[in-house]
């Protein structure tokens, strides 16, 4: 039983994964497979995404998802993949602002990271930092004693270094601005040893929403309702028959070879049409 806008229905969960240039006719379908239970799309999808990992190695960068994915999820696919998941931050952790909340509640909710000290022995200052929807930023307080947000700190660099074992590891610098000084703080987006629900790897993203990059790759994620709304055109009164997952897992499958086979006719066309315009200009 799925819960959507238009009510409970009773039906089968598939999981895709696809790879598209920026022209029309560029989708390719990479990977397949059914959900076996409710509840349990993350983890199919993550195992997929372990199986794009072993086929594609290092040409797997990043891995664009909606909010199915959490701290343990992201952790684990930084961790064992080495790639960057492009999120947005779960609902339950939005600040409660965005939400509409008025009065105690407005205050933004965060996840506080440290404090970050620099400077010499005699002149040291302190800078807290938080994730708040997903954003590393520098905090205070206001003249009430509440905390607030000072403003988001930019992105400077990304190290991901494998480790002997085979595992990677994500560090992030930001900068800090100072008086005494800007400065670079490195944060991770891993989860803290002993933390079973990766709090941190939840509330923290290499790519954050409101970045220009956020946007342009997470607006990739719209292609899978494109491939979704041509699927479906296929199916008889738009609706998958009675089958079974088995069947209907073939069905997904069958059309997202056929979705390939198009795919690769533009591009043999595309190629053969500038073939024929080079023969024409040197001919001229």
């Amino acid at each position: 039983m799925h819960h959507g806008h238009t009510g409970p229905v009773q039906g089968q969960n598939f999981v895709a994964f696809y790879v598209r240039g920026d022209a029309p006719h560029q989708r390719v379908v990479l990977a397949v497979d059914r959900v076996p239970a409710p509840g349990q799309e993350a983890e199919t999808a993550v195992g997929i995404v372990h199986k794009l990992h072993q086929a594609i190695g290092s040409g797997l960068q990043a891995v664009v998802y909606d909010g199915a994915f959490r701290g343990r999820h992201l952790d684990e696919l930084m961790t064992t993949c080495g790639v960057v998941v492009v999120n947005k931050v779960h609902a339950s952790g939005k600040t409660a602002a965005r939400k509409g909340r008025t009065g105690a509640a407005a205050g933004p909710r965060w996840l506080a990271l440290g404090t970050w000290e620099h400077g010499e022995d005699a002149g040291r200052c302190q800078h807290l930092l938080a994730a708040v929807d997903g954003a590393v930023c520098e905090t205070g307080l206001d003249e009430e004693g509440k905390p607030v947000v000072l403003h988001r700190l930019t992105r400077r660099q990304v190290k991901r270094p494998r480790r002997n074992s085979g595992r990677f590891h994500f560090n992030v610098g930001y900068e800090v601005p100072c008086e005494r000084g800007s400065f670079l703080a490195w944060v991770t987006p891993h989860a803290e040893p002993g933390d079973a629900d990766a709090r941190r790897a939840d509330a923290v993203r290499v790519i954050a929403e409101g970045e220009p990059d956020f946007d342009r790759l997470y607006g990739l994620r719209n292609d899978a309702e494109s491939f979704n709304s041509q699927l479906k055109r296929t199916l008889l009164v738009d609706r998958a028959m009675s089958l079974g997952g088995r069947r209907q897992l073939l069905d997904v499958l069958c059309f997202g070879l056929l979705n390939n086979a198009v795919t690769h006719h533009a591009t043999l066309s595309a190629v053969s049409h500038q073939q024929v315009a080079g023969r024409h200009l040197r001919a001229a």
